[in-house]
């Protein structure tokens, strides 16, 4: 392996500008001799955890970071549209909780049109990161373009003293346009790096993994209706091997250097400290923390909860040695493994919902094979009567969150969420979904940007039959669609495939290298994240309208870095 990897990249949640799903990418970089790569989406670390899960998985280390929308200062009273992009990355687990608050409180008080960072931010959570200077739009670069020195010299100044050794300077050898803008603002800063003793590193900011993927990025693009014309400047937005951006910028810089193939080389190996700075298995410190119940009579939580069963049973008129065995053993080992607090939350928003007059479901999954959940109201199936097993709900050999699915009546069932929230402040959250595409959304877009619109705009002749070629391809991709899963790779060798590219501008290549990537983030119906200390210590909260807010992350990628769930 080399010591260049890509550092300055956007996945999908870099929605309509990134392209990539963490696992592919990580797979990619794997085969082009990174040891590392990191991951800086527009405004959002909700790929963060999927980052992390397939560059484990891939082998090599995960550095997890974020492309933040800058300001110098947030004015909440006159707030600027002008913000400018910066990139921040965690060195450790403190770094990461620190740039989950970060983009909390930029979500929640200092939203404007986006996310906002600002020095203020930055002062108060910078450690255990490291910041970037970004791409042509970073505000250095900026008042580079600007020809402003004082400007320039200021902000150098103001990122040092925050950043000191954990800032860098990035360098980025590929044509924005033809007046050399890029190579110019470049050359400025390698300059003002020497004077300040900051070091330059090389980056691609890219924006999809492989150079053939360039012309589906340009696809999502079209169908983002986005006003940058990728088609023009983003060609090299790859994840470049260290022979291609060292070669890169060495023939850039060929008439300014007397060696830069050697200047280039030194960039890449000032890789190595930011690669050293980065510890290992960041996420596998995160623990589960569940908060601390108030118990009456200084009763500990297991005490409280024995006590709750032991009530339960007697008025179902079931307290006997049977069933005195049975909620003895499971309390033991929902205690062994320190779950007294969980069921006492369950329990307490199950009957609050009860007490409102809220229809609550008789309870379903393996949560029915508790006698404990049945003793307390969680569920209403005996399991002793059932002959229902209580280990394939929860053993000792398996620490587990226990999985309680509790169903509400649909209408009121925000009642309950909100109650939840309101009962555990600062530490729960909604939960969010991802929206991904599915054969039906992901053949409708691509028809409009791939010659099969449909609008006012075409007769109503040609509307009727492209409507039918878009059905045609909906039920040919199906054919492909097997217990659930989609056979991609068949799909594309099937000969309609062929001419449905022919006559559509590859929409069945564009399909399979978009199918299942996200396409929204949105709310979960019914999940909420509790957790025992500050909820953005896991994730951060993200704005999802006027006063509506959500995890970053959804389901699965909470119980990843043990995220307390209900649903």
């Amino acid at each position: 392996m080399g010591n260049y990897f890509d550092i300055h990249r956007h996945t999908m949640f870099s929605l309509f500008d990134g392209f990539g799903k963490p696992k592919e990418l990580a797979r990619q970089a794997k085969e082009k001799g990174y040891r590392a790569l990191g991951i800086s989406d527009h405004g959002s670390i909700s790929g963060l955890v999927q980052h992390w899960q397939a560059c484990e998985e891939a082998g090599i280390k995960p550095i997890m970071g974020c492309e933040v929308y800058f300001q110098p200062k947030f004015n909440k009273e006159n707030p600027q549209r002008k913000r400018f992009h910066l990139c921040l990355f965690v060195k450790n687990y403190t770094g990461y909780k620190n740039l989950c608050h970060i983009m909390t409180e930029a979500n929640t008080k200092q939203f404007y049109y986006v996310p906002i960072v600002d020095f203020g931010l930055l002062k108060k959570y910078r450690e255990g990161l490291i910041c970037t200077t970004a791409c042509i739009q970073g505000p250095i670069s900026q008042s580079i373009v600007e020809g402003n020195d004082k400007l320039t010299r200021k902000l150098l100044t103001a990122f040092k003293k925050l950043f000191g050794r954990d800032l860098y300077i990035e360098i980025q050898p590929y044509k924005i346009d033809d007046k050399g803008t890029q190579q110019k603002t470049d050359y400025k800063l390698m300059q003002y790096a020497r004077e300040y003793h900051i070091k330059c590193i090389l980056t691609s900011d890219s924006h999809f993994g492989r150079k053939e993927d360039f012309d589906t990025y340009c696809k999502m693009h079209d169908i983002g209706k986005t006003t940058l014309d990728v088609r023009k400047t983003y060609s090299e937005r790859y994840m470049p091997t260290e022979h291609e951006i060292t070669e890169r910028f060495a023939e850039t810089y060929k008439k300014k250097f007397r060696k830069p193939k050697e200047l280039a080389e030194l960039f890449v190996d000032n890789m190595n400290e930011i690669y050293d700075k980065v510890e290992d298995h960041i996420l596998e410190q995160s623990e589960i923390h569940l908060p601390t119940l108030e118990t009456k009579g200084n009763k500990t939580s297991a005490e409280t909860l024995k006590n709750m069963v032991a009530k339960g049973l007697k008025e179902k008129g079931k307290w006997n040695s049977e069933y005195k065995k049975r909620v003895l053993y499971e309390l033991d080992v929902i205690h062994y493994h320190e779950f007294d607090d969980y069921f006492l939350m369950v329990q307490e928003y199950v009957n609050w919902a009860r007490n409102q007059g809220i229809a609550v479901g008789p309870g379903r999954g393996s949560a029915c094979n508790c006698l404990v959940a049945y003793a307390i109201g969680i569920t209403d199936v005996d399991s002793i009567k059932y002959k229902l097993d209580f280990s394939r709900f929860m053993r000792k050999d398996k620490k587990k969150m226990p999985d309680i699915d509790a169903d509400f009546e649909t209408d009121r069932r925000q009642e309950v969420i909100e109650h939840v929230i309101e009962t555990y402040p600062g530490k729960a959250v909604q939960i969010c979904s991802y929206g991904e595409y599915n054969i039906d959304n992901l053949v409708n877009d691509l028809a409009k940007v791939c010659g099969l619109e449909f609008d006012k705009t075409v007769d109503e002749f040609e509307r009727k039959e492209n409507k039918k070629v878009i059905a045609d391809i909906k039920s040919f991709i199906r054919e492909y669609e097997i217990d659930g899963e989609l056979h991609l790779q068949e799909l594309q060798d099937d000969t309609r495939a062929y001419e449905y590219n022919d006559n559509y501008d590859n929409i069945i290549k564009h399909f399979c290298k978009m199918y299942g990537k996200v396409r929204y983030l949105g709310k979960h119906a019914a999940g909420v994240a509790v957790v025992g200390t500050d909820i953005s210590d896991y994730t951060c909260i993200v704005r999802r309208g006027n006063n509506m807010y959500s995890s970053c992350y959804d389901l699965n990628d909470l119980e990843h870095i043990n995220c307390i769930k209900f649903d």
